[in-house]
């Protein structure tokens, strides 16, 4: 299991099998086979354990560093996985593949899932500039790993009787069903963690109860050996007693 450090506060915002992060937490690993989202816990309090984002996260050994002489001008957190630093787009047209929180950081926007985006700046391989198409108004810094290129889309040529609102209904209903499996194998996941805590726990607990109840017969045994040694002496004291008087009285 490695220690990390969270980088960003976390909000898990209600989904079940998450645990919340504040800046400066540190966090035990414990699954880190996925590479935008991991699971573990915060080393404050190891009975809840849950999943958070990869990205949140830096080591420990990283956190603990001294700064450098020179820092970027924009925050620079480590974006999961680690990969090559991002191509700038062919087309300006993104589309965000995961959500993106500032937290607070006024130079940066947010970004949700599924949101298109239009990057205006694109010369850093990590950090890019631009605005969603909703809000063109409003310009700000995004991870560059938390968007894709915006598929291209050929002009139709004519209005036809389609369902394009059906198919979007559908692939959004199976991101939904994804999502939820994803959610309960979490959760299937913890509750299977927990139960083996408890067992192990509960075997402790036994063998520790076992060891008392050794300790207490040996005990007993001990006290009684000693009152019959004891007994025993008494005896033959009364004995040789008794021996001695008949003696003086043959005499």
């Amino acid at each position: 299991m490695a220690r990390y450090v969270a980088k960003h506060a976390f909000d898990p915002q209600g989904r079940a099998g998450c645990i919340a992060l504040a800046a400066g937490d540190t966090v035990v690993v414990t699954d880190s086979s996925r590479a935008d989202w991991w699971i573990g816990h915060r080393e404050s309090d190891a009975s809840q354990s849950g999943s958070f984002p990869a990205a949140y996260v830096q080591p420990a050994a990283e956190a603990e560093a001294p700064p450098q002489e020179v820092e970027p001008a924009a925050p620079e957190p480590e974006l999961a996985p680690r990969a090559a630093p991002a191509e700038p787009p062919a087309s300006p047209r993104c589309v965000a593949k995961h959500d993106f929180d500032p937290a607070g950081r006024a130079e940066c926007i947010a970004l949700a899932a599924g949101e298109e985006v239009v990057v205006t700046d694109s010369s850093r391989p990590d950090w890019w500039v631009g605005h969603r198409t909703s809000e063109p108004s409003r310009t700000g810094s995004f991870p560059a790993a938390y968007v894709v290129p915006a598929p291209e889309t050929e002009p139709e040529p004519e209005p036809v009787a389609t369902a394009p609102d059906g198919a979007l209904a559908e692939e959004e209903r199976e991101r939904v069903r994804k999502a939820e499996e994803w959610a309960a194998e979490q959760e299937r996941a913890a509750a299977a963690r927990a139960a083996a805590a408890r067992e192990e726990q509960a075997a402790r607990q036994e063998e520790a109860e076992a060891a008392r109840a050794a300790q207490a017969e040996a005990e007993a045994q001990a006290a009684a050996q000693a009152e019959a040694e004891a007994k025993a002496a008494e005896e033959a004291k009364a004995a040789a007693l008794a021996a001695e008087c008949e003696a003086v009285s043959q005499a």
